[in-house]
């Protein structure tokens, strides 16, 4: 995992009225209905999903800022990044003499130049408009409508990167401001950055800056127009990851629900096709997180046969028990989805034919396979749905797994089996090999632990002063973890029964 720390605060953002956290490989919101955690899963979606594009697009605002930075300071843009770069090579040289060996692609953390500075800034401080329209089709809502206080209309997010191998209190903020119908995006003056791929990296990017630098000069032209690949370049490489971190990796959103969507997947699709030639008019009742889901889906018909007919994941073998298939139809190439049991000797089931819990825990299966890849983020709305408590720990656990194996893990819930489960994970990891058999576990399932760096739960509750949501960080140590009420429940449905039987004595006592 990264050495490195991701914190968000949020404040007055839907039912949300503060929230401070910080964002591990595996993050889990719990705590009752509507107090948001739903809510920040999608604004945290809403994230990855604009700052891990880079198309024009997406980032043409930063484009005349970035063209006059590039213009103006683009040589000693290139000198900066040369000077960086030679200072890591001494350094490397100084580790392979001592007899040991270097990576040169390793993660380098790097106190920028006043001159590249501005070129983040001028990157940044113009995505307000462009990230206002994200977030706005991620939720389906003008953005307006998820201020929650309705007097002022404003919100406030603040992403903060800090980097442990920089010095001193090196983090970067970067602060998303809504109000007056504006969505700001701002960085500090004073910060540095971590550079991914290191030294080879760098190096990619002097080359990139020096050619410009020098086709500017030969070709006054270019003054006038703006070579794209430089501020791809600039911003894929470096800016983005070096501000978001993990933010600026793609993440992918299981909607709650999902059963449903599936169920209806055939006749929402093909209506669609009948409309249009590609997905872009989803109806507007869809929120962008669901039209995403479903794009994602259409995409899948797009794989190759031997991706298709792979193995069974261990979601399909442990939690499913049989297989999921993709398919495409003979006339419109969009896939249908089906499912078939395990020992089952007749033709598979279509996939919303299948049980709801099925069709609940499918799209997981699906996207492990086929669509999350290592470092990036999977986002699941209450994978608990129509499972069984057993099968819920089980599912929790092959979610572990993914995080294990490098990919990151957001889920929101209101199981407190999940949480149960997730505390002993946890614990797992802190006792030795030979004393790692709990709860007799399942064969190949039972070394799945994280250590508690990697986890982070956190518990939203409604504060009543407020009537705004809070988050606080749940210890890892507790053993109840969450309390859901659910054995408040129990014990107050069997009290109830107990008074009706006692009463229902006496009146047959009095019959007699």
């Amino acid at each position: 995992m990264r050495n490195e720390s991701l914190n968000l605060e949020v404040r007055d953002f839907g039912p949300i009225g503060e929230a401070k956290l910080e964002l591990r490989p595996l993050t889990v919101f719990v705590g009752p209905s509507n107090t948001g955690k739903s809510y920040l899963a999608m604004l945290i979606y809403a994230l990855h999903k604009h700052f891990s594009q880079f198309d024009s697009n997406n980032w043409w605002h930063a484009e005349e800022e970035v063209r006059r930075v590039l213009l103006e300071r683009g040589e000693q843009l290139a000198l900066d990044v040369k000077k960086t770069r030679e200072s890591w090579v001494k350094e490397d040289e100084k580790i392979q003499s001592s007899g040991r060996s270097v990576d040169v692609k390793r993660p380098r953390p790097w106190e920028l130049s006043e001159a590249f500075r501005e070129l983040v800034k001028g990157a940044i401080d113009t995505q307000g408009a462009m990230l206002r329209m994200e977030i706005e089709r991620c939720f389906g809502s003008r953005i307006e409508e998820l201020a929650r206080r309705a007097e002022n209309t404003n919100f406030a997010v603040e992403i903060c990167r800090q980097i442990k191998p920089l010095a001193g209190d090196n983090s970067n903020s970067i602060e998303l401001n809504y109000s007056n119908a504006t969505l700001g995006v701002s960085i500090p003056d004073g910060f540095g950055i971590e550079v991914e791929g290191g030294r080879r990296r760098l190096a990619d990017l002097e080359m990139e800056l020096g050619r410009f630098s020098a086709r500017v000069k030969t070709e006054p032209e270019l003054a006038e127009t703006f070579e794209l690949p430089v501020l791809q370049t600039v911003l894929q490489e470096i800016v983005v990851p070096g501000l978001f971190g993990r933010i600026g990796w793609p993440g992918h959103y299981l909607p709650a629900g999902r059963a449903v969507l599936l169920d209806s997947f055939d006749t929402v699709v093909g209506s669609l096709i009948d409309k249009a030639s590609t997905l872009s008019e989803v109806p507007p009742s869809v929120s962008g997180v669901s039209a995403d889901f479903l794009r994602q889906l259409v995409g899948l018909a797009r794989l190759k046969p031997e991706k298709r007919d792979s193995p069974p994941s261990e979601i399909e073998q442990e939690i499913l028990k049989g297989s999921i298939s993709i398919n495409t139809g003979d006339k419109v190439k969009f896939p249908l989805f089906s499912y078939k049991p395990e020992n089952w000797t007749g033709q598979e089931l279509p996939l919303k034919n299948a049980s709801s819990m099925v069709s609940e825990v499918a799209p997981i299966a699906i996207y492990d396979k086929h669509v999350v890849s290592s470092n990036q983020l999977l986002i699941v709305d209450e994978p608990e749905s129509h499972l069984h408590p057993a099968l819920q720990v089980q599912l929790f656990r092959q979610l572990a797994r993914l995080v294990s194996e490098g990919k990151r893990v957001l889920v929101t819930t209101h199981s407190e089996w999940v949480a149960e489960e997730l505390s002993n994970i946890v614990r797992r990891s802190k006792i030795k090999k030979s004393l790692d058999r709990v709860a007799e576990p399942r064969p190949g399932m039972e070394k799945i632990s994280l250590s508690e760096a990697d986890v982070g739960v956190w518990l939203f509750n409604m504060d009543k002063n407020s009537n705004g949501s809070t988050v606080k960080r749940v210890d890892m140590e507790d053993t109840g973890l969450y309390a859901t009420e659910f054995d408040n429940v129990a014990i107050s449905l069997h009290n109830e029964w107990a008074g009706i039987t006692d009463k229902l004595g006496e009146k047959n006592d009095g019959d007699c």
